[in-house]
């Protein structure tokens, strides 16, 4: 994460859209390494995340508004700075999102992405992956929409058809002393049988306890680190 953060270092970001905040951890990030910014402002169609986001931030000069990013409500050319952080797997039109972020960015201003991917993780890291993928099916069974992360090549097709200039990227991983800590185990295992538990009425349940059991198995016998993920930086 230090060469993102080095990067962040020399961006000017002046006014920055969040898109897909949720909690506002990738803000977190923008306000503590962007070289500047006069104002931040993060959406989210989640009104629950959102209320936690606004909590998270209270005392400072970033606005949060609950606003489908299909359909941005903002002119053409209004951001310096337009971000989505590990969001585009929850996104029914990506494209769609994405191109509406072009369309609100001034000439000239930043595009960052980062999205973590499927493909070409360590074992402890394709724990990570498998235990979201799951998350995701159970989450979209029960009638949300989280999709399965993407290969790193159908990240960077994405980015690329947006035709943005100079654009970067590189991959991103996060440095942990200790992948099995006690802490976010129990935490994970907890999060497992709590999804399980949300399958009891559909026929998918026996299923979906075994494959749980089979993470829950894996948390204990290989551990679990934060998959890599992906930056991609452009102009527009």
């Amino acid at each position: 994460m230090e060469k993102l953060k080095g990067v962040l270092n020399n961006i000017y970001g002046c006014k920055v859209l969040d898109v897909g905040t949720g909690r506002g951890e990738f803000i977190d990030l923008l306000k503590e390494n962007l070289k500047d910014y006069t104002e931040i402002i993060g959406i989210d169609m989640n009104a629950i995340t959102l209320e936690k986001a606004i909590e998270r931030f209270k005392d400072e000069n970033i606005d949060f508004i609950k606003m489908d990013a299909e359909n941005l409500n903002f002119e053409d050319n209004t951001f310096d700075t337009v971000c989505i952080s590990n969001a585009i797997h929850h996104l029914p039109n990506i494209q769609k999102v994405l191109n509406e972020m072009k369309r609100v960015l001034k000439p000239g201003g930043y595009f960052l992405l980062l999205e973590m991917f499927c493909d070409n993780q360590n074992e402890t890291q394709l724990t990570y992956v498998y235990f979201h993928h799951f998350i995701a099916e159970i989450q979209t069974l029960i009638g949300g929409y989280h999709n399965k992360t993407l290969k790193k090549q159908e990240i960077l097709d994405i980015a690329n058809s947006l035709t943005l200039e100079k654009l970067i990227y590189f991959e991103c991983n996060y440095e942990e002393d200790n992948p099995m800590s006690d802490e976010e185990l129990k935490g994970m295992h907890k999060a497992v049988d709590d999804y399980v538990e949300k399958t009891k009425d559909f026929p998918q349940y026996e299923s979906y306890k075994n494959q749980g059991q089979i993470i829950k198995e894996r948390l204990l016998n290989i551990g679990v680190s934060l998959a890599t993920e992906l930056f991609i930086m452009g102009n527009k």
